[in-house]
């Protein structure tokens, strides 16, 4: 909300003031496009070396006391210097990925560390607070992404207040600093305005929005400049008239909280950094000094993952899980990709990439050692590595066959820049892996002599697309040659050999190579051949088959265990495919429980029986194929494969229907698997074996007899002599109980525990 107000009053007190700020800009103005001038020709300086912290969420006792003595260690390390601009940059990295948001943090360990970054020793460092962008980006199926949100709350803000200046991505924020209290005391006032004032990183005004729920934020505009003030100091000066235009940031009600948006276009803060590269650049920091590095207390430990033309959906898939067994025994720390490929299957790289995307920078580095080409998704796979070396005649990207058309392009474009933005990377130059024809824009910008590599559309959106001058275009159509992948810092190095590699890591050793064995190669075949449309059909009619014949006799017997070895089969090998996770696997067993529950426990056939049978229906279909709802035309064909095990299911369920009326009875081995009833020598009385009898068995109602077997709630008992299939109405009826015959339709006895109220 926007409120001006101008004074008609005294028009010649305007007219002064209109004079008077004429003669101050226009010195300002000429001097300002001198200074752009001079800045435009000047060469920046040399970028100094930096160090980072990472201040894991919440901030208790412990996380305050190894930032202290970070922070002392460094301090000791440093020289005295004299001029502020020659001071260590520590930057100081609030660890919000995986929605951590600093909620829970302790406010004495908070206060304790916020002192000790704003007492006079700690002048000779020069403190950083970043707040990044959402980093853990979630891949919810092949091509949709979901960003999480990235806040600064709760008591931790008191620490990002204490240093000298405050970073906040665009879409990150900070606020809600007294969320975890139930009643804001004045000791806690006192407290966040003490270190406000110490540091003024943000107005004291500000800061007090994002204590008190009660204070209301106002960015006025006065005469003497931009001030932010509260209701109370508003008034004030709306009263003595100074008040020229008023926008209202925080109401009263609520904790105040900003994004890093409105705090850049408020001049809040100085620098607007969406990832360590950028805010590097801006601090005229190198880059490598923000790198987390993990080989620090326990060396490196690499291992070698090979990406060449052979690599597919099964490689991959293989390759995955080494990595994840090399992470969950931690014997990795460095994964060095040696890429040579020209062909490579582009959505099996696409996943490799996520997944080495979704590792923690922090425990992991990932090196790309291009050794010839690196193309498709290849090329994607290497420029979103922590490290790019390129040997001196490899090449990055170019024209690769078969190009990828819409609409897997653009779903393959969007995944790529998403991967790109978590890796702090190039967008333009990932996407133009992935569609060579991109164009690549050289942009240099004029206050800062900062290059960036963008496309047309990227530019348009940046902030202030206008201080950005066009340098050239970066052909990306014949691939990008090692050198200048190196001079335009896609590339961090071009060396000779792979041996250069090992000195520039300082490894003694080869790195451990992880490739499938001979075994593993065959176990993935035969899984492959499993899940394939014209086997899966098959495994579920067996089972289906099997399982049916089994249920139409009590006891596990050989169909029972076959049906089962299909189904195990089945999920196996469609969980080896990467298709059928746990979600389907969960789903199959409570259909399979809720039918199960309708057949044995509830009498007819409800809503447990069809819901049972739609979840084992669906989880079937998801059990086959890698997403939900198809979008494209290659998952509607995917869809139509996966329906073929609907159709084999079915088909199993009928044969089997068939097969025990009609065949198993009279075959002369097949029959031992069905139940038979017992001799009538051995039960003293006649079986009624007329088939037609069963047209006379309404006299049946209201007789006695008792129950031959268990009924579970089908089974059988003798009536009048004879010996019946039977069911109960859904009580389980123990073996030599009397029952009484309630209702017959067709062949379907109905009986209930003799004496039992009908």
């Amino acid at each position: 909300m926007i409120r001006s107000k101008f004074k008609n009053a005294q028009p010649g007190r305007r007219w002064r003031t209109l004079l008077g700020g004429l003669m101050v800009a226009i010195p300002i103005c000429l001097a300002g496009w001198s200074g752009a001038q001079d800045v435009e020709n000047e060469a920046p300086s040399a970028p100094r070396p930096g160090h980072l912290i990472r201040v894991p969420l919440p901030i208790t006792s412990e996380v305050a006391s190894s930032i202290e003595q970070t922070l002392q260690q460094l301090l000791d390390e440093s020289d005295n210097v004299v001029r502020n601009e020659d001071r260590l940059t520590v930057v100081l990295e609030f660890d919000t990925a995986n929605n951590k948001t600093g909620r829970g943090s302790q406010l004495g360990s908070c206060l304790e560390l916020a002192r000790t970054m704003t007492s006079n020793e700690m002048n000779r460092l020069r403190t950083v607070a970043y707040i990044p962008p959402a980093m853990g980006a979630k891949f919810l199926d092949d091509f949709e992404v979901e960003e999480p949100g990235s806040d600064l709350m709760g008591h931790a803000v008191l620490v990002a207040l204490a240093a000298n200046e405050l970073v906040v991505a665009s879409e990150a924020s900070i606020g809600q600093a007294t969320v975890d209290e139930e009643k804001v005391t004045n000791l806690v006032r006192e407290v966040y305005r003490e270190i406000a004032l110490r540091r003024l990183t943000l107005p004291a005004p500000v800061v007090n929005s994002m204590v008190d729920a009660n204070a209301e934020l106002f960015r006025v505009n006065t005469d003497n400049g931009i001030l932010y003030v509260d209701g109370k100091q508003l008034a004030d000066l709306e009263s003595r008239g100074q008040a020229i235009e008023t926008t209202t940031l925080a109401t009263a009600g609520q904790l105040a909280r900003l994004q890093g948006d409105e705090l850049d276009r408020y001049g809040l803060t100085r620098i607007n950094a969406e990832n360590r590269k950028d805010l590097a650049l801006a601090l005229n920091l190198q880059q490598a000094s923000l790198e987390n590095d993990p080989s620090i207390g326990k060396g490196w430990q690499a291992v070698e993952i090979r990406i060449s033309n052979n690599t597919d959906q099964e490689l991959v898939d293989w390759t995955i899980r080494a990595i994840d067994k090399q992470l969950s025994e931690k014997t990795a720390n460095l994964f060095v990709l040696r890429v040579d490929s020209e062909v490579s299957d582009v959505d099996a790289c696409l996943r490799l990439a996520r997944h080495l995307a979704s590792m923690d920078s922090s425990e992991v580095r990932t090196v790309a050692f291009v050794e010839g080409y690196a193309k498709g998704g290849a090329g994607v796979i290497a420029v979103t590595c922590d490290h790019l070396l390129m040997k001196r005649e490899s090449t990055l990207g170019g024209l690769f066959e078969p190009p990828l058309e819409d609409p897997f392009r653009a779903d393959a474009l969007e995944v790529v820049d998403s991967i790109a933005r978590q890796r702090s990377k190039d967008t333009a130059v990932a996407m133009a892996m992935i569609d060579p024809k991109i164009d690549v824009l050289r942009y240099r910008q004029v206050q800062t002599g900062r290059v960036s590599l963008l496309t047309s559309d990227q530019h348009d959106e940046l902030p202030m697309p206008q201080d950005w001058v066009l340098l050239g275009t970066l052909n990306t159509l014949e691939g990008i040659p090692a050198v200048t992948a190196e001079q335009l810092g896609i590339a961090r190095r071009v060396i000779n050999d792979f041996d250069q590699l090992k000195t520039f890591y300082q490894l003694q050793e080869d790195p451990k190579s992880i490739e499938p064995t001979t075994t593993d190669r065959w176990v993935k075949r035969v899984a492959t051949w499993l899940a394939s449309p014209f086997i899966t059909p098959w495994l579920l009619f067996g089972a289906v088959f099997f399982i049916s014949t089994e249920m139409s006799a009590p006891g596990i017997g050989v169909p029972g265990f076959l049906g089962s070895l299909c189904l195990l089969l089945f999920f196996w090998s469609q969980h080896l495919d990467g298709n059928a996770d746990w979600l389907e696997m969960l789903l199959f067993v409570i259909g399979a429980i809720f039918i199960l529950i309708e057949l044995m426990i509830l009498p007819g056939f409800g809503v447990f029986g069809l819901g049972g049978i739609l979840m084992v229906l669906v989880s079937l279909v998801l059990a086959s194929q890698t997403f939900v709802i198809p979008v494209n035309s290659d998952e509607y064909r995917h869809l139509a494969y996966s329906s073929l095990t609907l159709v084999g299911a079915c088909a199993g369920f009928g044969v089997a229907m068939f097969t025990l009326r009609n065949v198993l009875p009279h075959a002369p081995i097949l029959k031992q698997v069905m139940l038979q009833p017992p001799k009538t020598e051995s039960l003293g009385f006649e079986v009624d074996s007329d088939p037609e009898s069963v047209v006379h068995w309404k006299h049946l109602e209201g007789r006695t007899g008792e129950t031959v077997t268990p009924l579970v709630p089908a089974g059988k008992a003798k009536i009048n002599g004879r010996l019946f299939d039977v069911i109960s109405d859904g009580q389980l009826i123990d073996k030599g109980m009397k029952v009484l015959v309630v209702e017959v339709t067709g062949n379907r006895i109905l009986v209930q525990v003799a004496g039992k109220a009908v």
